[in-house]
């Protein structure tokens, strides 16, 4: 061990450092876009030799040990959580050439997403960059995608969830809206969502009928889960409100799975919470009691879940990342509670302090968790999602400490503080292969500007960046998000708090005002 720690951290420390300095591009060359170190690429291959037929299905590059080595780490850091597809089905069809399970479409979507995650890859975090292979196999997916249009199968399922999530990454999630509503309707079509149809009663006669049903059963719940879980993270109307036609597959190998099946069903009631302004009034009995129920459930499933997924036990990223959007679901449960102007009344009063403690606790555990990630895993090979918890702990964080008044002081000892430095230092490496991850960085660091936070010099130099002429510019073009960082208050203006309309403002700041606005530290802490 030397003086920065063991092995294995400095290693984590040096990937990390690599990320962050990867925010700034330098030129590469076709052959280092598609250059994968050769021991990974052909450990890929042994691991999974039907990976080495993925070629036969894109346009946009032959390179075989390439292919592989995207669709492994897509695996790894996407697939894994958000369980897109039966990866079986889909690896037997590519290896056989047949297209029940696998298209042309759902590959390049993947390989698109799979870009994201890979150092090999030139401008990943530039939006439709002309250097980029992410671009090619992203127009590559879109025009197989016109292509089916007016045809519905479960590779277009999958593949418009996946669609949605790469623009997502690029800060689009607004123009990716309609890859997610196009598969929820092809969906339905298939009567994935209905008892009755005669989807649900024929099985191909080339395909058994084990296969065929456990392929649409996955396809139909992954779907639910994705469209709903999207729509609390972006804060728009649930597209499917219907349970699957049929019930969650069962194989032991999938407990995550099955599990976060079992979250979503107790998240569809939560959403109807949440976006139903009229039913959260703190002066209700009756609505505190629906929050109460919902709450209760949560819970009860929370401390249900099999050790395995334990993420103290067993810290994985996909674990932790789980952990993570549980305490997440339970701020946003509660979070609109504090919105609502509460009269004189000990009732509401009462219910609001409450509301105040569960959202507390959840952010408290969420940066715990967060440093956990940081410790075991670092920042450079991370699941993209983790990014929501990341942003909801850290406007909590200064919410709470606007509640409080007192600032920060940068004691080890002080959590507050720790925990949010560790989030900030989070997002200047995921912003080096997530471009959303910039601007969600530059709102949080110039909020603890205001509040006088003082930050470590690593993240001014990354604020700088974010916050140059150049870089104002090309946000204000490429974004178009409905997301909402600060949650505070969304009752009340919605649209005026989503990031693509806060870009917007930061494009219209004058040059004196953008120098001034980052030395206002404190002064509008009572506007916060």
């Amino acid at each position: 061990m030397g003086f920065d720690g063991p092995p294995t951290q400095r290693r984590r420390q040096t990937q990390d450092l690599s990320a962050r300095q990867g925010f700034l591009p330098k030129s590469t060359s076709i052959e280092a876009i598609l250059h994968t170190p050769p021991n990974a690429a052909v450990d890929d291959l042994a691991a999974e030799p039907r990976l080495g037929y993925v070629s036969g299905w894109t346009r946009v590059t032959d390179d075989q040990d390439f292919l592989a080595h995207l669709f492994t780490i897509w695996t790894e850091r996407e697939n894994i959580y958000y369980h897109f597809l039966d990866r079986e089905a889909f690896l037997a069809d590519m290896s056989s050439s047949r297209g029940d399970f696998c298209s042309e479409l759902l590959v390049n979507a993947v390989l698109a997403s799979a870009c994201f995650h890979s150092s090999a890859v030139k401008d990943r975090n530039k939006p439709f960059s002309q250097h980029s292979i992410q671009t090619s196999f992203y127009y590559e997916a879109r025009r197989l995608w016109d292509l089916e249009n007016g045809k519905d199968h479960l590779t277009k399922v999958q593949a418009g969830m996946i669609m949605y999530l790469v623009l997502a990454k690029y800060g689009r999630d607004r123009e990716g809206h309609k890859f997610l509503a196009e598969a929820c309707k092809s969906a339905q079509k298939l009567g994935l969502f209905d008892f009755e149809s005669p989807y649900n009663k024929a099985t191909p006669t080339h395909i058994s009928a084990d296969r065929w049903n456990r392929a649409r059963a996955v396809t139909a719940w992954a779907v639910y889960n994705f469209q709903l879980s999207m729509a609390i993270t972006y804060s728009f109307p649930a597209i499917i409100q219907k349970l699957p036609s049929m019930p969650i597959p069962s194989l032991e190998t999938e407990t995550l799975f099955r599990s976060e099946c079992a979250l979503h069903i107790i998240l569809l009631d939560c959403v109807g919470i949440i976006q139903d302004s009229e039913y959260i009034n703190p002066h209700d009995a009756q609505s505190a009691d629906r929050i109460e129920a919902c709450f209760s459930r949560l819970r009860s499933w929370w401390y249900s879940r099999p050790s395995t997924l334990d993420p103290d036990k067993y810290p994985s990223q996909v674990h932790l990342l789980s952990a993570m959007q549980y305490n997440v679901n339970v701020v946003k449960l509660f979070r609109p509670v504090l919105d609502r102007e509460a009269k004189n009344t000990e009732h509401a009063a009462s219910y609001i302090d409450r509301a105040r403690s569960a959202i507390s606790a959840s952010l408290r555990e969420i940066r715990r968790l967060v440093i956990l990630h940081d410790t075991h895993h670092g920042w450079s090979h991370a699941i993209t999602f983790v990014m929501n918890g990341i942003t909801v702990a850290s406007f909590g964080t200064l919410d709470e400490i606007s509640y409080d008044r007192p600032l920060l002081s940068r004691g080890a000892d002080n959590e507050r503080y720790q925990g949010l430095v560790t989030c900030l230092r989070a997002l200047t490496v995921l912003l080096s292969y997530s471009y959303f991850a910039q601007p969600i960085f530059r709102l949080l660091a110039q909020k603890c500007a205001l509040l006088g936070i003082e930050l470590p010099a690593e993240i001014q130099s990354a604020l700088d960046f974010c916050t140059s002429e150049d870089w104002t510019k090309h946000a204000v073009e490429w974004v178009s998000s409905q997301f909402i960082a600060d949650t505070r208050s969304v009752d009340k203006d919605t649209e005026t708090l989503r990031m693509d309309a806060i870009i917007s403002k930061w494009d219209s700041l004058t040059l004196h005002e953008k120098q001034e606005f980052p030395l206002r530290k404190g002064k509008e802490r009572a506007e916060f």
